[in-house]
């Protein structure tokens, strides 16, 4: 994470409509004249840089949402595994699964893996059937 986001600028990060916000908050400059920073403020010039040009520390719950994110993946992928084998993508029982399903299989998932400090996974996950309710576990 640490990497992707200190590599966002101005020019490749169009899509979050609260960069430019953060970007002028994070290096105390001004973007545009409708910025909600005052007159003042010296104006960007969009070459700083995340983590260079500023102090930058990853917030400690990010881990957290990287793991949710995770855990619904490998969710996703058994259940489909299970209720569509025969198939790629979502099948009609699939479809019609529903929410306590879902859930059954998000519960299914456990993960343990290592990582480095950049955020790479040493080991690998290796993911069982959610029916043998061990979910996916890091594999020795």
């Amino acid at each position: 994470f640490d990497s992707y986001f200190m590599s966002r600028t101005l020019e490749n990060n169009r899509r979050n409509v609260w960069f430019a916000e953060y970007w002028e908050e994070n290096f105390n400059c001004k973007l545009m004249s409708s910025s909600k920073k005052d007159d003042s403020s010296r104006k960007c010039t969009g070459q700083e840089r995340i983590g260079i040009d500023s102090k930058y520390e990853q917030e400690g719950k990010v881990q957290f949402v990287i793991d949710a994110v995770y855990a619904m993946a490998h969710a996703l992928h058994n259940m489909q595994r299970d209720l569509c084998p025969d198939m790629s993508g979502i099948c009609l029982e699939m479809e019609l699964a529903g929410g306590k399903k879902l859930l059954k299989y998000i519960r299914s998932v456990s993960f343990n893996g290592e990582w480095t400090d950049e955020g790479v996974l040493l080991r690998p996950i290796k993911c069982l059937q959610p029916s043998e309710l061990q979910g996916c576990r890091t594999s020795e």
